[in-house]
């Protein structure tokens, strides 16, 4: 059980709103590592696809098997009365400083410095680890009541989509003045400026939220763990959702400045706006989302977003002659993307509540849900790098392109149809 128990179990708007702050930071990285990270190994760092692949999914899947790890320390220090937010507070510095270093040049020599990148985007992915996995179950230490739950989610996917919305505009403007102070990293002052924003929203988060829900934790093997998770319909339907749309989300980030600089000759400002535009759409999306749940209902509104997501995906791959065009396309893309979060992660927090096995190891529930995500992101940055080398190959350049933004998004949007219709809607409490 955990330390506290306070009476009053309803959160405050203000404290919801403080909650949504903390996901800043992690979607900073989220998005540094997604899209600026790869950019800056190929044309800063100069490294060769391969290796980029190998720093990819050696980090993405160490964090993946990292996530479990965390998720039975935090459940043992549950079981002593420790809160979430001490965890939260250890992890909050280093993870800052390690993503800050992803992004220094490295060290003369091909072999070390690949070697020394790969060290810090390991070191990114088990801090961050310690951090996302008790702030995702802090959300269920908060409140039990489904309306401040759905407001909950609904924050935090608007703190997460901000820090996309704000990440183009700093990494453009960070660019510009580091090429005006003839910095041959033309990152770093982006970078720095994110990377401090992050930790005073997450500080922010950790001072002003409160656990009053207690859990009932009790040490549980991994072998029962896992015949647990089979039997759990409603958590593998979740979990198969929240893993297609970070395949596509990893095809479209780690795609779109090269899609902008290489296939349609834009300059990388363009490729900022459109980051920016992902970032603003996604978080209108995140507000409309209740409005258009209580409106057309939970599973409409996920038929609604997919499909507009995927169809618009499409359109964006073939309108590269036009500015406004591109910027309209992708607006809408991430706006109904925005729609659909709230819904999926607010349908995994009630599937960690509906279910008995869950309160006995709600952290490693949690966590082998992370673990997905993680295989799932790594699958697509590996995506990105075998599509990048026959690019490098002198392939056919349009073949990113298409595979990227018009297959993908439609396969990823017809299997999430298909597991959206396998979900248990009837054990839903809207």
């Amino acid at each position: 059980m955990m330390v506290t128990t306070h009476k009053n179990t309803t959160p405050t708007r203000s404290e919801c709103l403080m909650y949504g702050l903390g996901d800043f930071l992690p979607n900073t990285a989220f998005g540094l590592t997604g899209s600026y990270l790869i950019h800056f190994y190929e044309n800063m760092a100069r490294f060769d696809s391969g290796s980029i692949a190998v720093i990819l999914i050696t980090a993405r899947i160490t964090q993946a098997f990292i996530d479990i790890l965390v998720g039975i320390i935090v459940d043992r220090a549950l079981s002593r009365a420790q809160p979430l937010r001490r965890f939260m507070t250890c992890a909050l510095g280093p993870f800052v400083v390690c993503l800050f270093l992803c992004f220094l040049p490295g060290p003369s020599g091909h072999f070390i410095a690949v070697l020394s990148a790969g060290l810090f985007y390991i070191a990114v992915s088990v801090t961050s680890s310690f951090f996302i996995i008790p702030y995702s179950l802090l959300g269920n230490a908060i409140t039990h009541d489904r309306g401040r739950r759905l407001l909950l989610v609904s924050a935090r996917m608007a703190g997460a989509m901000s820090a996309t919305m704000v990440l183009g505009i700093v990494m453009s403007f960070g660019g510009r003045l580091s090429n005006m102070a003839g910095m041959g990293n033309s990152y770093i002052i982006g970078v720095s400026i994110m990377c401090m924003l992050g930790f005073v929203f997450c500080m922010l988060t950790i001072l002003s939220c409160r656990e009053r829900v207690p859990f009932q934790v009790a040490h549980t093997d991994m072998k029962t763990v896992v015949m647990q998770v089979c039997n759990n319909r409603e958590w593998i339907v979740s979990t198969s959702i929240i893993s297609l749309f970070y395949i596509n989300l990893a095809v479209s980030l780690g795609l779109c400045i090269y899609y902008c600089t290489d296939v349609i000759h834009k300059t990388p400002y363009i490729a900022g706006i459109l980051l920016s535009l992902l970032g603003f759409g996604k978080f209108l999306g995140v507000c409309l989302s209740p409005l258009f749940s209580r409106q057309l209902g939970w599973k409409n509104t996920l038929y609604f977003g997919y499909v507009t997501f995927a169809t618009f995906n499409c359109v964006f791959g073939m309108v590269g002659f036009s500015d406004w065009l591109l910027y309209g396309t992708f607006f809408i893309s991430a706006l109904a993307q925005g729609l659909v979060l709230p819904v999926m992660y607010t349908i995994l927090a009630q599937s960690l509540d509906d279910s008995a096995w869950t309160l006995s190891c709600p952290a490693t529930a949690l966590a082998v849900n992370s673990f997905c995500s993680r295989i799932s992101w790594a699958l697509g940055g590996l995506l990105v790098t075998a599509l990048l080398s026959l690019h490098h190959m002198q392939y056919n350049r349009e073949l990113p392109v298409t595979f990227g933004f018009v297959l993908v998004p439609a396969l990823v949007a017809l299997l999430s149809i298909v597991s959206v219709r396998s979900f248990p809607w009837e054990k839903v409490r809207y």
